[in-house]
């Protein structure tokens, strides 16, 4: 996926180009194994997350980062450390945490589903009015995000990786291409999925991967070599 736009609300210039490597973390620990919804709740990676991390290191190898950056978050943190192999600093960058999701922490998909199905289906059509009561809404978090992320690449020089989360990462894209902020699950987020964003001036181009084709060529190998 592509787009170019000029970034009418990014307090951020560059006279040469620089690319930024925006992660979502891999597959976090969800006990029992239904999967819950989770913002601020701070889970450590599952045995699925660690190998997605993996192959996300394999991603970067021959990049000439100058560093790697991540939400504070567990998940994510874990999934930078996994990324950098050593190969660069990892440092934690408050304000880069996921949205959070009041009401909603903690519980599983299919018992919002089933409770909540009004508001979880108004939520995907217009997250920008429909939100979890006691959450951050989509808006409160891209002011928050964006505040972190800019400050985090006026201080720093060359290409980064950035590891954070579905949600805040959906609100940035939609933002820097210039999409109405209902838009946002238009844009993929699979775990350990990575957008590019290449600066250069006030422009930004926006290139979306797609992780499933990375997972599935290292199941592929795996079956191969056992």
């Amino acid at each position: 996926m592509h787009d170019k736009t000029q970034s009418e609300n990014q307090a951020y210039f560059t006279e040469t180009e620089r690319a930024v490597y925006l992660v979502r973390h891999a597959k976090p620990h969800f006990p029992g194994g239904a999967r819950l919804c989770i913002g601020r709740t701070n889970p450590f990676l599952s045995a699925d997350g660690i190998r997605q991390g993996a192959m996300l290191a394999r991603r970067f190898d021959g990049a000439a980062l100058t560093g790697v950056y991540s939400s504070p978050q567990r998940r994510a943190v874990e999934t930078a450390l996994l990324l950098a192999e050593g190969r660069w600093p990892v440092t934690a960058v408050d304000g880069l945490e996921e949205l959070d999701i009041g009401e909603w922490e903690g519980r599983t998909f299919d018992d919002v589903k089933a409770n909540d199905a009004e508001v979880w289906n108004l939520r995907l059509e217009r997250p920008d009015l429909y939100w979890p009561k006691g959450g951050e809404a989509p808006a409160e978090g891209l002011e928050r995000f964006k505040k972190a992320f800019f400050a985090l690449l006026r201080r720093t020089r060359g290409d980064i990786a950035v590891v954070a989360h579905s949600g805040v990462n959906r609100v940035l894209l939609a933002d820097l291409k210039g999409m109405h902020p209902s838009r946002m699950f238009e844009n993929p987020q699979q775990y350990t999925g990575v957008s590019v964003l290449r600066f250069l001036g006030a422009d930004v181009r926006v290139e979306i991967e797609d992780a499933g084709d990375r997972h599935r060529l290292f199941e592929a190998r795996n079956d191969r070599e056992q």
